[in-house]
């Protein structure tokens, strides 16, 4: 790892540190981790959401049915 002083070259001083100071704060499978959990989050409620469409759907299009047959049979 390189170093960048921090004093005047002029100095009897030289403080070093590292040239990247912090590593990064968790390990890059964590936030693989993290960004596969949060787009199957987003996946699963946008299925649920379609699935509750679906079956709005076809509740509607039974009560219609229903509705027709009883209109239709009570002649």
């Amino acid at each position: 790892m390189a170093d960048t002083t921090t004093a005047p070259a002029s100095g009897r001083v030289i403080l070093r540190r590292p040239a990247q100071p912090s590593p990064r704060p968790a390990p890059t499978s964590e936030y693989a981790r993290a960004y596969m959990l949060r787009i199957a989050r987003q996946l699963a409620e946008r299925n649920a959401a379609r699935r509750a469409a679906r079956r709005a759907d076809l509740r509607a299009k039974a009560f219609e049915l229903v509705a027709a047959d009883r209109i239709g049979g009570a002649r």
